[in-house]
């Protein structure tokens, strides 16, 4: 049987042979695996983050912001950026 391949994606490692079938390159199938495992721990992470910091009341954030004051009135210097840490 002659496989008959549609290269209008060849571009893009994927090849379409009649029908429900699909040929993919194994360098692409890597990269969407890699992709959809990346997603899926940064979910769990921020899931992981959430559950990991205690809730606070209104009394006891009345009392922090007392103590400490609030973010508004903190100077830039303060603090540092640290998304692209979090977000790996």
């Amino acid at each position: 049987m002659k496989k008959e391949y549609d290269f209008s994606k060849a571009e893009q490692g994927i090849f379409y042979r009649g029908g429900n079938q699909m040929v993919v390159a194994e360098k692409v199938l890597r990269k969407i695996i890699r992709e959809s495992v990346r997603d899926a721990i940064r979910e769990e992470r921020l899931g992981l983050y959430e559950v990991l910091v205690p809730p606070v009341s209104k009394k006891e954030m009345q009392e922090i912001e007392g103590n400490y004051g609030t973010p508004a009135k903190y100077k830039k210097s303060d603090f540092k950026d640290m998304t692209d840490w979090v977000m790996k």
